[in-house]
């Protein structure tokens, strides 16, 4: 008879994946062709966004999308220079370019609020921050043996004596 069974996803504790998970954290994910980050900081976010994963988990799409959210990260930060430099209100000014001695939210606030909520739409969709659900990041085999583990019945070497 022949053998029909589904090939099984290696164990994320085999010693092929702990070498792979090495390789991918010596050498980084490469950014998305298209996307270019120069400064230390996003390359920071860039490698904190895609530590989240093994190398080989993460499909095309999800690098491209991972660029956007450290452009995201990057508009963010530059927003909130703005309003730290220049104050979360301003002048309120009329059609005439004259101060009407009102006050009214800094545009760069509400560009602010704005790409921080595209930014957590987006990670959403990528189920960045929901590892327990994400198939690509769950162990079924680990969570099961650590659920086993929690209900089984510890025994103390000092009642058998």
């Amino acid at each position: 008879m022949a053998n029909h069974r589904k090939p099984q996803r290696e164990s994320f504790n085999s010693v092929n994946s702990q070498v792979k998970a090495n390789m991918d954290s010596d050498s980084g994910i490469p950014v998305p062709v298209g996307y270019s980050f120069s400064s230390e900081v996003d390359l920071a976010v860039w490698s904190h966004y895609t530590s989240l994963r093994l190398a080989s988990d993460w499909r095309d799409t999800d690098l491209l999308a991972l660029a956007k959210c450290v452009v995201y990260e990057k508009d963010i930060r530059e927003a909130s220079a703005i309003i730290d430099k220049e104050g979360l209100m301003v002048p309120k000014i009329n059609a005439a370019g004259e101060d009407t001695g009102a006050v009214d939210e800094h545009p760069a606030s509400k560009a602010r609020n704005s790409m921080v909520n595209q930014l957590i739409n987006l990670q959403r969709s990528m189920s960045i921050n929901q590892l327990d659900s994400d198939a690509r990041t769950l162990n079924a085999h680990g969570k099961k043996a650590a659920q086993q583990a929690k209900t089984k019945k510890k025994v103390s070497l000092l009642a058998s004596l």
